[in-house]
């Protein structure tokens, strides 16, 4: 499998590091649990060589990978991760960007929103997704 150029790493990771950090940081309240996060979304991505695809974007692969795996180092040893059946109901704008393949540009454009409403209407999905993790798991 081809790998990322370092230089293209080292460009993703600065560009979307502190997304990362923050959503896992939004899902678990674990210093631990969000370090793996981290180090497992960015092994993830290289080993995807998610920059050479169009679509979907990295941003949204990222999200997609740090979801997959914040369900999967949280509920260590706790069975399958169903994350993606029952919490995303409760998240329409992350369900839109995942799964119906729809654009940031696109769905503010249907709505008459900003990029900013967006990002804030974003952020508190996460913030929801985060408590909904940390209600139905005892290992937080």
């Amino acid at each position: 499998m081809p790998q990322i150029p370092k230089e293209t790493f080292d460009k993703l990771y600065d560009r979307y590091n502190s997304m990362v950090y923050d959503m896992a940081n939004q899902l678990t309240s674990s210093k631990r649990h969000v370090e793996q996060i981290l180090v497992s979304v960015f092994r993830k991505a290289h080993d995807q060589n998610i920059m050479e695809k169009t679509f979907p974007s990295p941003c949204i692969t990222l999200i997609k990978i740090v979801l997959a795996t914040a369900h999967a180092v949280i509920n260590q040893g706790i069975g399958e991760p169903n994350f993606k059946l029952n919490q995303l109901k409760h998240t329409p704008l992350l369900q839109h960007l995942l799964y119906d393949h729809t654009s940031i540009e696109t769905y503010c454009d249907e709505r008459g929103i900003t990029k900013e409403q967006a990002g804030k209407h974003l952020r508190a999905e996460i913030t929801s997704l985060g408590e909904l993790l940390s209600k139905s798991n005892v290992r937080i």
